[in-house]
């Protein structure tokens, strides 16, 4: 028995995933962009930059760690949105299925990601996948 560390984002989850909800968060704030931005923006993290803008400017807040709270709140309102539509289809092709073998072997299974755990967790559960990882 071993212990088997996943990377969350592109390697369980399609990065599509992230990328949709960060699409809806913009729309949210009330912000269109092109996909061609984005993707080159998710790269070096310049949507977080635009979406606090965003933020601070509606609600007149400028404390960076309260922008980044609600910045994330609202990424994993849509994430989640984004992770229930898709279901299944927002994991890569049999991943489902070598989690489940190997975890019926087993292996103690466990995820990194940067994204947030209680965001992890949520989209397990509602992917009925929360068994089989130890740990986020």
């Amino acid at each position: 028995m071993s212990k088997i560390l996943f990377d969350w984002d592109g390697t369980i989850a399609k990065p599509d995933v992230a990328r949709m909800a960060s699409e809806r968060r913009f729309k949210t704030l009330g912000q269109t962009i092109e996909a061609a931005w984005l993707k080159e923006a998710m790269k070096n993290n310049d949507h977080y930059k635009v979406n606090k803008q965003l933020i601070s400017k509606y609600t007149g807040l400028t404390d960076d760690k309260e922008l980044t709270t609600i910045m994330t709140d609202i990424f994993k309102y849509h994430y989640l949105g984004v992770i229930h539509e898709m279901g299944n289809k927002a994991l890569y092709d049999g991943m489902i299925n070598v989690i489940k073998k190997l975890h019926d072997k087993g292996h103690k299974l466990a995820i990194a990601t940067t994204l947030r755990s209680d965001l992890i967790r949520y989209s397990l559960k509602v992917l009925n996948m929360d068994m089989y990882f130890e740990k986020v």
